[in-house]
């Protein structure tokens, strides 16, 4: 009885441990424009596994604040939002290409099809206990870089 027990408890913590951090499938889904035209901003998420619940609230906070602030420029390709997976192989380009050590909340800039520069919102993990005050700083971001499309 005992290591019916035991065996089971290991079973639950081990289905436990293997679930933890791991996303739903739902939340690698993009919300990106296929006709991004030649003058716009994107905006990429960058994750990995395992996440935290920290980084799920940045990817939740940014996904519904842009779907949302933005839905005008987002269908007009004016705008794009990604969340990329940088941990997969196919992605670990975008580790040296925009200098990844964590997830990521970026701007780019494209200016004739071409990324001409882009910023990291580091200030986004500082600002997750506060909706409205990560909502303002995002918008102020993503504002600046819309300027001169």
């Amino acid at each position: 009885m005992k290591k019916t027990i035991l065996s089971l408890l290991i079973v639950i913590s081990i289905a436990l441990i293997s679930s933890c951090g791991k996303s739903q499938e739902s939340s690698n889904q993009t919300a990106q424009t296929p006709n991004l035209k030649p003058n716009a901003v994107k905006v990429i998420y960058f994750m990995s596994e395992p996440r935290c619940p920290t980084c799920q609230k940045i990817e939740m906070f940014s996904k519904e604040i842009i779907q949302s602030k933005y839905k005008d420029k987002l269908s007009a390709g004016d705008m794009s939002f990604e969340i990329i997976d940088y941990g997969k192989p196919e992605n670990k380009h975008f580790e040296e290409q925009y200098s990844l050590y964590t997830k990521s909340l970026l701007i780019i800039k494209v200016r004739d099809g071409q990324e001409k520069r882009f910023k990291n919102l580091e200030k986004v993990w500082e600002l997750t206990d506060n909706k409205e005050e990560f909502a303002k700083y995002i918008q102020s971001e993503i504002d600046n870089y819309l300027k001169g499309m």
